[in-house]
Order: C-alpha cells, then sequence, then structure tokens
C-alpha cells in the first residue's frame, strides 16, 4: 500500500507542502503544465531547484502576472484592478475562484477542504459564523494557487494514506493584517488542536494557518513515522533555497 508521510518538524508553509509533493512526481515539469492551464486570476507558476552537498530541494513559486496587464488597467480575469489584490476575500469569493479554476472534481473537493478548515478556525479566533469570515492572506490567489497544487499533486500521488509527524510551529510574535500576534497565531492554533505539536528552537512562524490546514486535510493521523519501504524523498524549501527556515519533507513509501 502507497503512504505518504509528512515531516513537520521542520514547521509547515503552502509553498513547502506543495514543493514537497511535486519533487515525488515522476514528471514534475509535465506537471507545471497541468498548473500553468488551471484558471486562477494573476497568478503563474516556476518550479525552482536548490542544491547544496548533493542534497536537492524544490520551491514552487507563484508569480503574480497583474504587471503585464496593468498597462490596460485589468488583470487576467478582464476585472478593472489597482495595484494589488484588495485585502479581504469573503468565503463566497473564493469558492468561486476554486469552482471556476478548472480542476478535476477529485482535486477540487481537496480545496475546498482545505478552506473549510481555515474558515472553522478563522470563524472560532473571531467569535462569528463560518458564512461571516473574511480571509486575509490565507484567501488570496496566491495561496488558492498554492493549495490547488498541493492538492494536484496529491491526487497523482495515488497514494492510499497520509500521515504526518508532531508539527513544529516555531515561537516568537507574528505581524499579519489583524495586528501583531504570538505564535502560533490563533487561527494556525485552532487549526492544530487534537495534533501534537511543539515550539522548536528556531525563532519565527514556521507553521503558518495554510500550512497547518494543508496537513490537517490531508493526514489521517499524527505521531512517530510508520514502518515503511522507502521509495522516494520529496524536500520542499521556501524563497531562501536549503537556508530558509521552514522545509518540508514528505516521505513515499509502502508499508511493510
Amino acid at each position: 500500500m502507497a503512504e505518504l508521510f509528512f515531516d513537520c518538524t521542520h514547521g509547515v508553509h503552502k509553498d513547502t507542502f506543495a514543493s514537497s509533493l511535486i519533487a515525488l512526481l515522476p514528471d514534475p515539469q509535465a506537471f507545471m503544465g497541468s498548473l500553468e492551464a488551471l484558471d486562477i486570476p494573476g497568478c503563474r507558476f516556476d518550479l525552482l531547484v536548490a542544491q547544496d552537498r548533493g542534497v536537492f530541494g524544490v520551491h514552487l513559486a507563484v508569480r503574480q502576472k497583474n504587471h503585464e496587464a496593468q498597462a490596460h488597467g485589468h488583470d487576467v480575469s478582464g476585472h478593472a484592478h489597482g495595484a494589488h489584490e484588495h485585502p479581504h476575500h469573503s468565503v463566497e469569493e473564493v469558492h468561486h475562484i476554486i469552482e471556476h479554476a478548472g480542476l478535476p472534481e477529485e482535486v477540487r473537493e481537496h480545496v475546498l477542504g482545505v478552506y473549510d478548515i481555515i474558515a472553522a478556525a478563522e470563524a472560532a479566533a473571531h467569535g462569528v459564523d463560518v458564512s461571516e469570515v473574511h480571509f486575509h492572506e490565507v484567501g488570496n490567489h496566491e495561496a488558492i494557487a498554492y493549495i490547488c497544487a498541493a492538492s494536484m499533486a496529491f491526487v497523482q500521488l495515488d497514494v492510499e494514506r497520509a500521515t504526518a509527524s508532531s508539527v513544529c510551529t516555531g515561537f516568537g510574535f507574528v505581524d499579519c493584517a489583524h495586528g501583531r500576534l504570538p505564535i502560533p497565531a490563533p487561527a494556525t492554533a485552532n487549526i492544530l488542536t487534537d495534533v501534537p505539536t511543539f515550539a522548536g528552537n528556531v525563532e519565527g512562524e514556521l507553521t503558518t494557518p495554510t500550512g497547518a490546514a494543508l496537513v490537517k486535510h490531508f493526514a489521517s493521523s499524527f505521531g512517530d513515522m510508520p514502518s515503511l519501504v522507502f521509495e522516494a524523498f520529496g524536500f520542499g524549501v521556501g524563497p531562501q533555497g536549503l537556508d530558509s527556515k521552514s522545509t518540508m519533507r514528505t516521505v513515499l513509501g509502502t508499508e511493510r
């Protein structure tokens, strides 16, 4: 039985999670063509490879295409825009983009499932109903693109089960749309309820709400790595490559 194990001992970000799965695919470049075919407003994808002393890391970068259309005063979806996306995104707006992105049904259900987790956590953090939630960073086009990429890669890997380690959150404070918050931020803490976590010894936000929601959605349990015959390792890194604070290793194997 093919399985995945998410090693979250260095944290989980949306880009490192997606990157670690893409690194396990037999043809990552062909996969990039599938991503570019998606209809996610203003986004394009690049796959970067970092190497140091025989260690390979992959970074999926989501780029904004808005600057290419600014001369016409419209973004790629045909709507007028300024230099940046607006800072608030309703649940309905996010669902609309997902429903019209051209995703296969199984992938779309995973993406919506991840956002259900985020919406419930945000609602609990702000004391409102899920229907009243407005996303900030987690609802922008870039975040949607990363969640779509992770979900597409997971489906293509065609595994029967995924599990995960304890999750490293980091420590200290983070500045976000809601101000200066302790780490883990309230939404992240809500998502990781019932998940084993630890702060680690690196200051900073090593696990974000989106990263936490991705691993919470895809992992059926958390704890030690199961007994596996290793087939491949996918190493996802951040924009700083192998020097990124938060990195993600995903193991593909079969049960002993």
